[in-house]
């Protein structure tokens, strides 16, 4: 990306932001007093310095790629856009069963156009691929998109124009994918053109910020037996290099089923019944119902799962308030499936190698198998898609066994960004996020909360004399949490 245009894409440094204290704190305004106007996610809360640390990398690590979110005000939901303004060859493989999308027909090897300026993934269901027209007009704005000539051709009479009348109209190619996030919150809310195009305002070259943030802001996952039992889900990043190739991955995990740990153990999913233990979405689907023994080990593994967690994580503290269910409009108890559309995991490969259409659907497809090992289950009522652009950037034209290479490192950090996605997350009311569960969480909110008092205090106060102020910053800082993106 030349420098001029990087620094378009660019944003001043953000400001320090306090963490969050408590995930009592992602509670939204009402929309009557925020409205639905998007907020650019330029600056958010650090990840938890807790027990697994994240994949490390970002999706902007590869060379023409910058990356901005925007989040509605009014609710958890907004969109996430992946700007490759000079043109990237593109590719996607729809694997989900209930798929929201837009401009992934063109990406099929075969067909005309072969590169593309944005991807975007968008909260909102259907209603959210509103937000691929603001993006449209961003690019254009800007002389980005796909050069179509006027042409003087079959003209009935007059002599052949050699120049067209116009300059060339620019066509920005924008993909797009939605994930079901409706229930929570006011559903009449959700992302259109102006959040799409808030969100290229906030584009940067820099890491993204990861969690409730962009198209993660309502995500959640674990909803195979209802929102009851659900847990917070996000966007995640990451990325690796091998033999002078980049490959990076940013998804936003919205999945039916459970996000799984590199061996296997669950890292957020369906929640057992007193919210600390799993129920093991896929066990208890494979599990015959009509078979007593099957419903045995079931209600052991499940027992075990709360004693377990019980014993090692004594200090577990979901807030209470995240018991009142009444923000969530799904389904509740009780639930063993979900309809068509309500989940989705969607994301985005990029590579700087240089590929054609064929070979980035095919990067596509092979990168499918990193939600097979984060996600359990995959389901009929997911709408997984995954969108490759290649840049191009490094020069480098692979031949079949690093191809190979460059698939399996497209599966581990689709992965990586799967885990990340959960881990960076935070609680929402009814939701509690992965780190909510893990050893450590409420004395890690109790230290911020503290630090956060520590750290107005000082700026604020510059004598003694006003140390008194600072319990008063405090309670109001109980009073009016922040929210994330904001």
């Amino acid at each position: 990306m030349p420098e001029a245009l990087a620094q378009n894409l660019r944003m001043p440094s953000p400001p320090a932001v306090e963490p969050i204290a408590d995930p009592t704190a992602c509670a939204p305004e009402s929309a009557e007093a925020a409205g639905s106007a998007p907020v650019p996610a330029t600056a958010h809360a650090p990840a938890p310095a807790l027990a697994l640390a994240l994949a490390p990398g970002a999706l902007t690590d590869v060379a023409g790629i910058a990356v901005g979110h925007a989040e509605l005000a009014g609710r958890p939901s907004g969109c996430t856009v992946v700007l490759c303004p000079e043109g990237a060859t593109g590719g996607v493989a729809v694997r989900g069963g209930a798929p929201g999308t837009r401009e992934t027909d063109l990406l099929a090897p075969g067909t005309l156009v072969s590169q593309v300026h944005a991807v975007l993934l968008t909260g909102g269901s259907a209603f959210g691929l509103d937000a691929a027209g603001g993006v449209m007009r961003w690019l254009e704005a800007r002389g980005h998109g796909l050069a179509v000539q006027p042409s003087n051709q079959g003209a009935s009479a007059g002599p052949p124009m050699r120049e067209p009348i116009h300059p060339p109209i620019r066509v920005p190619i924008v993909p797009a994918a939605v994930l079901f996030d409706l229930w929570l919150g006011d559903s009449s809310l959700r992302p259109d053109a102006l959040t799409g195009h808030t969100a290229c305002e906030a584009a940067s070259t820099a890491p993204p910020a990861q969690g409730n943030v962009g198209a993660g802001a309502g995500a959640t996952v674990g909803k195979l037996f209802g929102m009851a039992h659900a847990m917070k889900g996000g966007v995640g990043t990451a990325s690796l290099r091998r033999g002078g190739i980049t490959v990076g991955a940013l998804v936003a995990v919205n999945a039916l089923g459970d996000v799984l740990a590199a061996d296997g153990t669950i890292l957020a999913g369906a929640r057992s019944g007193d919210g600390r233990g799993w129920r093991d979405s896929t066990a208890s689907l494979c599990a015959d119902p009509n078979d007593p023994s099957d419903a045995s080990d079931a209600s052991d593994a499940s027992d075990a799962s709360d004693a377990s967690d019980a014993s090692d994580a004594s200090d577990v503290s979901i807030p209470s308030d995240q018991s009142d269910q009444s923000n969530l409009q799904g389904p509740r108890e009780g639930f063993t499936g979900a309809a068509p559309g309500t989940a989705t995991t969607i994301g985005v490969v990029a590579t700087d190698a240089v590929l054609d259409k064929a070979q980035a659907n095919r990067l596509a497809a092979l990168a499918h198998h990193g939600l097979s090992r984060a996600i359990s289950p995959l389901t009929l009522a997911d709408g997984d898609t995954l969108f490759v652009l290649a840049t191009g950037r490094s020069g480098r034209v692979p031949d079949a066994a690093t191809f190979n290479a460059l698939g399996a490192c497209a599966a581990e950090v689709v992965a990586g960004a799967i885990r990340n996605g959960v881990l960076a997350a935070r609680g929402w009311p009814g939701l509690p996020a992965a780190f909510d569960l893990m050893p450590g969480a409420a004395a890690t909110r109790a230290e911020s909360a503290e630090d956060n008092a520590v750290a107005a205090d000082a700026a604020d106060t510059s004598d003694a004399a006003d140390a008194a102020d600072a319990a008063d910053a405090a309670d109001a800082a109980d009073a009016n949490p922040v929210v994330p993106g904001r």
